[in-house]
């Protein structure tokens, strides 16, 4: 089978490829080297900040950050410490109004019954009074017309002897 390759190019020598592709390689290389140099760049700056940063750090002045920061520290926890104590104290007043308030609830309550009791009382008078003196009033009525019906002999025999004696 013989061999037939299709393209779109146009045909180019060998060396004319070569030629290219060697142009394209040395590109690609610049441009690595570029890059690399960019980083290099950017790391170096980096590894300079890193050992300025370092440098101007010692022991004295590390122990001096330990204990500026170990005071810091004692300062917040003291702030945190009083609030906690204000707070304890405000929630001891106020479970001590709760107390007064109960027992002034308390005692309004009972108020409150004795004054429902008392007017349950009062209630029970009036009705109690009402028929007493419905009761009585029957009775002067029964008593009236019972001494009516009682003297009313009497006055004709009063009479009676009124008139013989004239």
């Amino acid at each position: 089978m013989a061999k037939t390759t299709a393209t779109a190019h146009p045909r180019r020598s060998k060396a004319d490829v070569q030629q290219e592709f060697l142009k394209i390689r040395e590109e690609v290389a610049a441009a690595r080297e570029a890059r690399n140099a960019k980083v290099e760049g950017v790391a170096k700056l980096k590894e300079a900040d890193v050992r300025q940063a370092v440098d101007v750090l010692s022991v004295e002045g590390v122990a001096q950050s330990i204990s500026e920061l170990s005071i810091r520290i004692s300062k917040a926890l003291a702030e945190v410490s009083d609030n906690l104590i204000s707070e304890v104290q405000r929630l001891a007043t106020l479970r001590e109004a709760e107390a007064l308030e109960r027992a002034e609830l308390e005692r309004l309550h009972k108020i409150d019954i004795a004054a429902t009791a008392l007017d349950q009382l009062a209630q029970d008078y009036d009705s109690k009074s009402q028929a007493l003196e419905a009761e009585t009033s029957g009775r002067r009525t029964a008593w009236d017309a019972s001494s009516r019906r009682a003297n009313a002999p009497r006055k004709s025999t009063t009479r009676k002897c009124v008139r013989s004696k004239k």
